[in-house]
C-alpha cells in the first residue's frame, strides 16, 4: 500500500505536462500510478522511498529519479530530481572515482546536468531552491566549493532543511 502521504501529494505542486501524465520507472505497479499523475510535490519523497537505507536500492532510486526527469518538460524542476539520488548515495558512499557501485562518471554527469538546469532559473527563484540545495551538497562533497558558493548565492533565502539536516547539527559542528 502506498504511503498517505503520496496519495496525498498525487494533486499539489508543478513542473508536469497539464494532463500530468508521465511515464516513470518504478519497481511498484501502485507507485507508478500514483506518480504517473502526480505533480512534483511527490517526486522527492517517492525516491527516497527507493534509497538504499528504507531498504531500496542505489540501481531502484537512481532508475526511477532519470526516468521522471527524462520525462519532464524541458526547464521543469523535476529535471533536479537526479539530484536527489546523489544525495542518499552520498549518504552512504564517499566522492570520488572507484568509492562506490555507482560509477563516478554518473554522479559527475548528474551533477553538470544540475548546473544546467540551474542557469535556466533566475537567482532566487523559489521552484529551484530544492533540487539546488541538493546540487550544493554534490558540489561540495566533490571539492566543487567555489561553484556550491556559486549555487549558494541562487538559493539565496531558500536554504532548505533537507538535505542539509543529514550532515548533523550545525552548532556541534560549528563547535567541533
Amino acid at each position: 500500500m502506498l504511503p498517505r502521504m503520496l496519495r496525498h501529494f498525487a494533486a499539489t505542486g508543478d513542473g508536469l505536462p497539464p494532463d500530468g501524465a508521465v511515464e516513470v520507472d518504478a519497481p511498484d505497479a501502485g507507485l507508478r500510478v500514483v506518480l504517473s499523475a502526480a505533480r512534483s510535490g511527490a517526486w522527492e519523497p517517492a525516491a527516497e522511498l527507493l534509497a538504499q537505507k528504507w531498504y531500496g536500492s542505489h540501481a531502484e532510486i537512481f532508475a526511477f529519479a532519470e526516468s521522471a526527469a527524462a520525462a519532464a518538460p524541458e526547464g521543469s524542476p523535476l529535471r533536479g530530481l537526479p539530484l536527489h539520488a546523489v544525495t542518499e548515495y552520498a549518504l552512504e558512499h564517499e566522492a570520488g572515482i572507484g568509492k562506490g557501485p555507482v560509477a563516478w562518471s554518473r554522479i559527475e554527469g548528474l551533477v553538470e546536468a544540475g548546473l544546467e538546469l540551474s542557469a535556466r532559473f533566475e537567482p532566487g527563484d523559489r521552484r529551484a531552491a530544492g533540487f539546488r540545495n541538493h546540487l550544493a551538497l554534490a558540489l561540495i562533497r566533490s571539492g566543487r566549493e567555489a561553484e556550491a558558493l556559486e549555487v549558494f548565492r541562487c538559493i539565496a533565502t531558500d536554504a532548505c532543511t533537507f538535505p542539509w539536516a543529514y550532515m548533523g547539527d550545525p552548532d556541534a559542528r560549528a563547535a567541533a
